[in-house]
């Protein structure tokens, strides 16, 4: 069946596989993320030669929340887990600029794109130009119907029913939602959601609810009357199965199902699989790019409690379920985590945990051995620097179940009062571990030790330390092709915590909060010797790594696109400054900019720590007032009955 047998005509010839009811476009429904940024994106997609999901001229076009969710390779992510249950046709309902349908077209699937802005449709037409299996339809959900599919995806869609759909007075929208999608679902077939979760908790730690800006609507449940509304595990699931989907697949992606860092499968949670999801969730809370400055209390650090609770899957920040009428096989992949989407492409890895071979991942089953599994895209390493180069994957390793070091430290910082000492065991702990990694005598180390090519990442987030000491270096990716040495490992381990560290409580030395001041006091640090000069030089290795990871080499003028040509007119104001389509890929800053940066965060968690005692100090005097003013009242009372 052809999507046109359903009433849609082509609409603009110069953009292939773009239809709309007959008449034209539909009316604009309201959605939308603000004209200037719709039109930048636009814009950036009209005029870049490559669109496909790990273009270069896309990344080139990210320069605020907009643009990162429409352009960024990550949006992708979130189907990786479950795009092979996917059957070979799909309907996307509300596809948005496209970001997801080139995804699912570059897999090979029959596409059609549902979309009920004329301008984003149009825009995500564009986007899947070249993909001839791609066909986007400009139409509302609810005037779309006559075709089924095997599978039906709705990412960030079904919360918005209240606001879309129109019904009678006393009919539940998100209901006649569900229904109608189903409809359009082939016998045999599936549905697959993905939606925040109403009681995520990064919302419990004060994070703004996503679709209306405002902190603990969904935990309160206080969404408008007509606005959009969320739901926690349990009543999705129960929506669903009223809707004749009762066999249901669940995942948990992390931070959200937006730009999802990694994917936890339901069997992970379960403590019989032997799996700890723990260290690929609590570092995605810190990364999340629309948390905001301050929050009430560390998700990361409460992540552990959760699971240790059995709350990781109800609190879980967003959900991705499968849901059918008939019974669905689970993928048995425990957890999937992925590559920075800021790498090029050939770089992007995924890394994927597995039950060994006979080994069962069901829920309440005894999955046993896990092996790691890591994908590096066919093309990696072709034209990478000299200097650096992606392993290639290795088939098989072992599954090392722990906390990372990275943990460790945060949890020591996260508590008032911690020192220098503390740190520095922290530290030389890792430092120890290096050694004895490659058989160096502590007192004969210095800076120019040589390590192994693998070690280039062997710093503390991949380092897990087993409770009886056991440890082990994980997530060997990267190999050096040039020499490496001890104090440029060293160098990497602070730089790593300087540019990725949450905000921390008071020290005991308020001069603790500068990197300046506490890298020198610690051991490891003073055994290396390295000069302003040496730290210098280690520094520009590593912006030449970073570059030859990330940038593929930015072209020196903003105004120049890949391929030395130069553009015009493609200027937009932002902020008072001028940006480009065309910017560099890679800003490049110095080592004093990202210790400023660590800075500011520390002690705006110790401003905010002192503002939350003197609004505690606040509350407990007006409670203690009222306790007077109460007392008084019914010494007074007392007073007129006995004058009575």
């Amino acid at each position: 069946m052809k999507i046109a047998d359903l009433g849609y005509e082509a609409l603009d010839p110069e953009v292939p596989r773009y239809l709309t009811a007959e008449g034209g476009e539909t009316q604009d429904f309201g959605y939308n993320d603000g004209d200037e940024a719709e039109r930048w994106v636009g814009s950036v997609i009209e005029h870049a030669r490559d669109r496909s999901t790990g273009s270069l001229e896309l990344k080139h076009g990210i320069r605020d929340w907009s643009s990162f969710y429409h352009l960024t390779r990550k949006r992708g992510n979130i189907v990786k887990p479950v795009i092979e249950t996917f059957g070979h046709s799909v309907l996307e309902v509300g596809s948005g600029m496209g970001a997801i349908s080139r995804a699912l077209g570059e897999a090979g699937l029959d596409v059609v794109s549902l979309e009920g802005s004329p301008r984003r449709s149009h825009i995500g037409a564009m986007r899947c130009a070249d993909l001839e299996n791609v066909t986007v339809v400009n139409d509302v959900i609810q005037n779309f119907s006559g075709a089924q599919f095997d599978t039906v995806l709705v990412v960030g869609v079904l919360e918005y029913s209240r606001m879309f759909l129109e019904v009678p007075h006393g009919v539940d929208a998100v209901t006649e939602m569900l229904d109608h999608l189903v409809s359009l679902v082939a016998p045999g077939g599936q549905l697959v959601v993905a939606i925040e979760n109403q009681l995520g908790l990064k919302y419990l730690v004060g994070v703004p609810e996503d679709h209306v800006g405002q902190r603990m609507v969904g935990v309160e449940g206080t969404y408008p009357e007509r606005g959009p509304v969320t739901f926690g595990r349990r009543e999705l699931r129960a929506r669903l199965a009223q809707a004749g989907l009762a066999n249901q697949d669940w995942y948990y992606p992390f931070p959200d199902y937006k730009v999802p860092a990694c994917v936890i499968a339901e069997a992970a949670w379960d403590g019989a699989s032997g799996f700890d999801p723990v260290p690929l969730v609590a570092p995605t809370f810190g990364g999340d790019p629309q948390r905001p400055a301050t929050v009430l209390f560390d998700a990361g650090l409460a992540e552990d409690v959760v699971a240790r609770n059995g709350l990781g899957r109800d609190l879980a920040n967003s959900f991705l379920v499968r849901a059918s009428a008939c019974k669905l096989d689970a993928p048995p992949t425990l957890a999937w985590q992925f590559g920075s989407g800021d790498r090029l492409a050939r770089f992007s890895t995924v890394t994927t945990f597995e039950p060994a071979a006979g080994q069962h991942s069901g829920p309440g089953e005894d999955a046993g051995a896990i092996e790691v599994h890591r994908t590096v895209p066919s093309a990696a390493g072709q034209g990478a620097q000299a200097a650096w180069t992606v392993l290639d994957p290795t088939p098989v390793e072992p599954y090392f179940p722990g906390r990372t070091w990275q943990d460790r430290l945060w949890a020591i910082m996260s508590r008032p009062g911690w020192t220098a000492d503390a740190v520095d065991t922290w530290f030389n702990t890792w430092y120890r571990c290096v050694l004895e990694e490659v058989g160096v005598d502590q007192a004969s180390a210095s800076a120019e030790t040589p390590l192994p090519a693998w070690m280039v990442d062997a710093i503390p987030q991949n380092l897990i330390v087993a409770a009886d000491g056991r440890h082990r270096f994980i997530d060997r990716e990267w190999a050096a092709a040039g020499e490496f040495t001890l104090g440029w490992l060293v160098f990497r381990a602070f730089l790593a915590q300087a540019r990725g560290f949450p905000p921390v409580a008071e020290p005991s030395d308020h001069e603790l909060l500068e990197f300046r001041t506490l890298m020198p006091r610690l051991g490891a640090w003073q055994a290396m010797g390295l000069t302003d000069g040496d730290v210098a030089e280690l520094w520009a290795k590593e912006c030449a790594f970073q570059s030859a990871v990330y940038s593929d080499g930015a072209p020196a003028d903003p105004n120049t696109e890949p391929g030395g040509e130069a553009r015009d007119g493609e200027q937009v104001m932002a902020g008072g400054g001028s940006r480009t389509v065309w910017g560099r890929l890679t800003e490049r800053v110095t080592c004093d900019e990202v210790i400023r940066h660590h800075e500011g965060w520390a002690k705006l968690r110790q401003r905010t720590r002192a503002a939350e005692v003197e609004a505690k100090l606040a509350r407990d005097s007006e409670a203690e007032a009222r306790a007077a003013a109460t007392g008084l009242a019914a010494q007074n009372e007392r007073l007129r009955q006995a004058a009575a």
